[in-house]
């Protein structure tokens, strides 16, 4: 390599390390002061599904032999229709033994009984 294209390459690798450091310095000054400074904070605040956030006045526990179509509708990822089968298939089935058993509802996946799992509870 030729002086020129050294000065040039280090050049290069200084911008860059400088464009990364600021980039990094923007990231820390957009964060509220509330929320700790180190990485986990951010990640964990930055996973709250939108979902989640739209539905604040979601109840903190509901029985799932009692509650109405509406009430389980305030849950997070449920919506009308899944709430609907929810209670059709209680009132076809019985009622629920355990939580586990929700995952017999057509429409509830284990992915989204993981989320709402919390919420739930079952004689």
């Amino acid at each position: 390599m030729a002086n020129t294209e050294k000065t040039v390459f280090w050049i290069l690798v200084f911008l860059l390390i400088i464009g990364v450091a600021a980039k990094f310095y923007k990231l820390e000054k957009n964060v509220p002061e509330a929320i700790s400074f180190s990485r986990k904070a951010k990640i964990e605040t930055a996973k709250i599904p939108k979902a989640a956030k739209n539905k604040s006045k979601a109840p903190s526990i509901l029985n799932l032999n009692n509650a109405t179509a509406a009430e389980l509708e305030k849950l997070p990822h449920i919506g009308k229709a899944t709430a609907e089968k929810i209670v059709a298939y209680r009132a076809a089935q019985g009622p629920f033994k355990e939580k586990s058993d929700l995952l017999r509802v057509d429409g509830i996946s284990i992915a989204r009984y993981k989320q709402i799992e919390s919420h739930l509870t079952a004689p």
